[in-house]
């Protein structure tokens, strides 16, 4: 039963309003959200494809809000090593009732392992975290033990079957993230994907080097790259521009909003075009 908060943000979403009180730990993150470009891209492709939405780092709900706002949505699968992170997601969809969402703690690698979750020291949920630690050199973090799982292992203990849309936002460690699923990405489903320019501690032929691993693994899976270009206050997708190499420049906030790509079969390159080509 859904509880009712004497104070909350209340926002009205697709299946309902949603409720964040606003004492939850991240209601100030969350009281910011609004539709925007990547709540198209989930809207649009779970009313076209059939199956379930699966975030991989899940952060504190930024993502899941994008799901709830969603005219169609079927389940949530949101993976989070972070374990204040998890509390928090857990509480959002536990106030709201939604049982068609579920929440595992742990990140996706190309191992099942442990490794160190690295995290700004004045940030328990930093939605920069990252398990890569060349990603960001030289900086003092804070650190969290996390465990990490081949989402190939572990995906049928979950109850995760057929998949539409896959959101992965991993900081770095994009290319393990993909390793880990190599068989589920034979089933073709959808891959919405941030990938950072480098930092500016990190030299450009490292940062070819792990651009050139991340595309060639795209196309050794038959998958093509391309770009999400936006609109200027970036509310819309404005079209989907095809890659063949990743830029090779040091992350800004101004180019910030350069760095989120679609992997798809190379045989839906037409009907991703079409569906988010204005």
């Amino acid at each position: 039963m859904r509880e009712s908060p004497l104070s909350f943000h209340k926002f009205a979403m697709s299946r309902g309003d949603i409720v964040i009180p606003a004492s939850h730990k991240t209601a100030d993150q969350l009281a910011a959200w609004k539709p925007d470009w990547k709540t198209e891209i989930v809207g649009k492709t779970l009313a076209a494809r059939a199956g379930v939405f699966v975030d991989v780092g899940a952060n504190c709900g930024q993502t899941l809000m994008d799901y709830f706002a969603s005219p169609v949505t079927t389940s949530y699968f949101g993976f989070e090593p972070n374990h204040h992170c998890v509390s928090a997601l857990s509480e959002i969809i536990r106030v709201n009732g939604r049982s068609d969402c579920s929440v595992i703690p742990a990140g996706l690698a190309d191992e099942n392992t442990v490794r160190k979750l690295l995290l700004e020291k004045d940030s328990i949920i930093d939605p920069s975290a990252s398990i890569e630690a060349d990603l960001r050199p030289e900086r003092d973090w804070s650190i969290q033990f996390v465990a990490c799982y081949k989402f190939d292992d572990i995906r049928r203990q979950v109850g995760i079957a057929d998949i539409a849309l896959m959101k992965i936002d991993v900081e770095g460690a994009e290319l393990s993230t993909l390793r880990g699923m190599k068989e589920a990405l034979k089933e073709e489903h959808w891959v919405l994907c941030e990938v950072l320019h480098r930092d500016s501690k990190v030299s450009e032929a490292i940062h070819a080097q792990r651009m050139s691993d991340l595309m060639s693994f795209i196309a050794e899976m038959n998958y093509i790259c391309l770009n999400i270009e936006k609109s200027d206050d970036g509310s819309a997708v404005l079209g989907l521009v095809n890659v063949a190499q990743f830029p090779n420049k040091i992350w800004t906030w101004d180019n910030a909003a350069e760095c989120d790509y679609m992997f798809v079969p190379a045989r839906d390159r037409d009907l991703v075009s079409r569906l988010f080509t204005k």
